[in-house]
């Protein structure tokens, strides 16, 4: 159904005061609300602070050329973002504000991030902004802050550099080197052997020794079997040595003691023989103990020399490391260094940071928006309801849905409730 511009006019100013409640009772809710959300609602200040990075020459120290390559301003502006949130910064700034808890301060840092920042003006200035809820002590902060950020600009207070730390591992590493090798040259002397010609030659001589021992011995065990009775022939070294032992200490009878008397007599040749051996093999074993640890001795000793060896090589690595980083390092004392700035002691502070007196936004925001929001909320009920009423209001209305033409209309009629008599009985 086509319907003209009046026609439409019409049916949305009827539709509006059909639904003025809808309309009327979200914006009395919501106005109401925004105020509340005003109110509880944490406020943000900000402060701020305008630089002014002054140099001599035709370009300021944001868009200078370099002796390495040309800088543009984006970059030299993120480096000073970089240094002005490093940890150096806000972990003075923390220092400052007496946060030493470790848990506090890496808190604090996180807030300090998320509460700075840096934006550029033009070539020559810089803004420097931090936020909060509590204006009070905002300003101080701030100035904490920039503090910490013109001192990390000065180069003589600036952290070493990487040439400097890179000199200072180089110095660590011929340190240590050289504390190993004096640690592996005292425990070489610890081992007293002299030097390793002698030692080996104390070594030849315990050889020889052990080799006139087990020849020795040899001899001893031959003069064991010659002095062997033949009723222990079969026995072995032990046994006979217990048997010898048991004849010693046996008492019996007359005729049992001629008996051990007899075999006592065939065993004394035994018995010094056994004596002989005992003792040479005892020696022996000495000799071979002593030999071993003669060995172990030349062994660790050799191992040793051989470690202090390496040493001297690392030490004389190291050495060549740290005079090549001393000569890069004089190398860029000589020559212009490249920072973020060339001259950060000509730094203005154009707008000192103070305590903000306005919170960003205003409370009156937040009740526009509230009324925005019963409007639009209002509007939208009353949409809904009118699409889902079904109620035919209009002629044209009646006359597309009968499929016939509206002759005339007539008024509703007023239903009237009269009272009745109450019939009397009969």
């Amino acid at each position: 159904m086509n319907r003209s511009p009046t026609q439409v006019t019409r049916f949305l100013v009827q539709a509006v005061w059909r639904r003025r409640w809808l309309l009327i009772i979200p914006i009395l809710i919501m106005l109401p609300a925004g105020f509340a959300a005003s109110q509880l609602m944490p406020f943000k200040y900000v402060t701020r602070s305008l630089l002014l990075l002054q140099e001599s020459g035709e370009t300021g120290p944001l868009t200078r050329e370099t002796n390495v390559q040309f800088v543009t301003k984006e970059e030299r502006l993120a480096a000073l973002r970089a240094l002005l949130l490093s940890d150096r910064v806000l972990g003075g700034v923390l220092d400052d504000l007496s946060m030493t808890d470790p848990a506090s301060r890496a808190v604090g840092i996180r807030d300090l991030r998320e509460t700075t920042w840096l934006e550029g003006a033009g070539t020559n200035f810089i803004e420097i902004y931090h936020s909060g809820s509590n204006p009070t002590g905002l300003g101080k902060q701030l100035e904490t802050v920039i503090t910490r950020f013109l001192e990390a600009l000065v180069p003589e207070q600036n952290e070493p550099d990487a040439i400097q730390i890179l000199l200072e591992k180089r110095m660590r590493d011929l340190a240590a080197a050289r504390a190993l090798k004096v640690d592996l040259e005292r425990r070489q002397a610890e081992l007293s052997i002299g030097s390793p010609s002698a030692a080996q030659a104390r070594l030849a001589e315990l050889d020889h020794l052990r080799q006139a021992k087990a020849e020795e011995l040899r001899q001893a065990d031959k003069a064991v079997e010659l002095a062997r009775p033949a009723a222990l022939a079969d026995a072995t070294v032990e046994q006979l040595e217990q048997e010898i032992d048991r004849l010693a200490s046996t008492q019996g009878s007359e005729g049992e003691q001629q008996e051990q008397s007899l075999r006592a007599e065939e065993v004394v040749p035994l018995r010094d023989a056994l004596a002989r051996r005992t003792a040479a093999l005892s020696e022996h074993e000495r000799i071979a103990a002593e030999m071993e640890a003669e060995q172990r001795k030349i062994s660790e000793y050799e191992g040793l020399k051989a470690q202090i060896a390496d040493r001297e090589r690392d030490i004389a690595a190291a050495q060549d490391k740290l005079e090549a980083t001393q000569k890069r390092l004089e190398s860029v004392r000589l020559g212009d260094a490249v920072g973020i700035l060339r001259a950060p002691e000509l730094i203005r502070i154009v707008d000192p940071p103070r305590d903000p007196e306005f919170p960003t936004r205003s409370p009156i925001v937040y009740l526009f928006a509230a009324l925005a929001a019963g409007i639009l909320l209002g509007l939208g009920l009353a949409a809904i309801t009118e699409f889902l009423d079904t109620t035919l209001r209009d002629p044209d209305e009646f006359s597309e849905a009968a499929g016939a033409p509206v002759i005339t209309r007539i008024g509703a009629k007023k239903h009237e409730l009269f009272l009745l008599d109450r019939p009397e009985s009969a």
